[in-house]
């Protein structure tokens, strides 16, 4: 493009006569960097030899005019229509194209950034038979377990708050004002009975405590603990490390439940050899107890009807397990079964010990983990943008 003046001289910096009223109907329309560039580009429509000068947007667009064209604008307010049309016209097209392709995506796939540096990779391994028995589902965040010792910035990532403006969504359609979600809560509400502790233990099953994998998905570098039958089919199963030390300790403090979306059948094979005496879990609850929202089964803490949900944990490697609860859900780095040191259930131990002596658990867990912030932050975004 060719210079039109020393530095400080572009249109909208020394306001030419014929420019300056374009300045904030551009910036309003398509930001400062696009309004310079417009600016720029109707300044070059008045040198001869400049005439295909265009709106630079991303996309190939028709110039804004040629020499004569542009000459035969006498005042400010036929450049001010002549400019406000085009940009209209340019709006409308992008508004379009951006219409085609979010319809093009269906529930949480339009919410994901497919240039993140964040990989899915792992839960793609599994073939459909063990995705389904597990209810596997997608965590959206990292390991933040141990945020103390991490860069928080790389905690934070797009797919991360993606995922949190998806739960919004999901919470505003299914459970705000909804009668048939209130009613489905209704059906599928649980009573633990007598209270033996203050405060209850929700643990998920697969890639929380355990990882389980048919014996053609192995990953390289998986201990198998034990093999299960399911349906003729061979599964190896692999324990957390620490998890014997991790039940023993929290079950001295915490009524602890099991709250897995895996199939009952498959979950109590597993479950059997964790708790054979079934001394440890108060209760064992599957993927008939969960909630499915589109394609994903959601453990909606209001389903237990006789505790206080201050004195309720949920801890589970999949955020939109407990989408509908997060400042009760305490995420943990999903377990492959080949990690050389996973030490997820030490920082579990430590954080849920501290948060026992809360008179209300969800303050600590929103400032450890800052989920509802940064959904809600998220939200308010989308407002204030939808208003300007």
């Amino acid at each position: 493009m060719q210079s039109t003046g020393q530095e400080g001289d572009s249109p909208v910096q020394r306001k030419n006569p014929r420019t300056r009223f374009t300045e904030k109907i551009l910036k309003s329309i398509v930001g400062n960097e696009r309004a310079n560039a417009a600016l720029q580009s109707l300044s070059m429509g008045l040198i001869p030899g400049a005439a295909n000068s265009a709106f630079n947007l991303g996309s190939k667009i028709a110039p804004c005019g040629n020499c004569a064209d542009m000459q035969r604008i006498k005042s400010d307010t036929q450049m001010d229509v002549l400019l406000k049309s085009k940009l209209e016209s340019l709006q409308l097209k992008e508004g379009k194209k951006k219409k085609k392709e979010e319809e093009a995506k269906k529930g949480i796939a339009k919410y994901l950034c497919e240039d993140s540096d964040s990989s899915n990779d792992s839960l793609n391994d599994d073939d459909e038979g063990d995705d389904d028995l597990a209810g596997g589902q997608y965590l959206g965040g990292k390991s933040i377990m141990k945020a103390e010792e991490t860069n928080p910035q790389k905690l934070i990532d797009m797919e991360l708050l993606n995922l949190l403006k998806y739960c919004g969504d999901l919470f505003n359609t299914y459970k705000g004002n909804n009668e048939d979600y209130a009613e489905e809560i209704m059906l599928k509400s649980i009573e633990l009975g007598k209270k033996t502790k203050q405060k209850v233990l929700v643990l998920d099953m697969d890639e929380t405590m355990v990882s389980a994998r048919f014996k053609s998905k192995l990953p390289e570098g998986f201990q198998t603990h034990f093999v299960i039958d399911f349906q003729g089919q061979p599964i190896h199963v692999r324990l957390r490390p620490y998890l014997t030390d991790c039940l023993e300790r929290l079950s001295q403090i915490y009524e602890i439940v099991v709250f897995t979306a895996g199939v009952q059948e498959y979950a109590d094979k597993i479950l059997d050899h964790i708790d054979p005496d079934r001394k440890i879990f108060k209760k064992r609850m599957y993927r008939q107890d969960c909630i499915q929202v589109q394609d994903f089964f959601v453990k909606d803490l209001d389903v237990f009807i006789d505790r206080e949900k201050e004195n309720i944990v949920i801890v589970d490697n999949s955020i939109m397990s407990f989408a509908f609860d997060l400042d009760n859900g305490v995420p943990i780095q999903s377990f492959w079964g080949n990690e050389a040191d996973d030490k997820e259930l030490l920082f579990l131990i430590s954080f849920l010990e501290e948060a026992f002596y809360s008179p209300d658990v969800r303050p600590s867990i929103r400032e450890a983990f800052k989920l509802s912030y940064l959904k809600d932050s998220i939200l308010t975004d989308d407002q204030a943008a939808s208003k300007q």
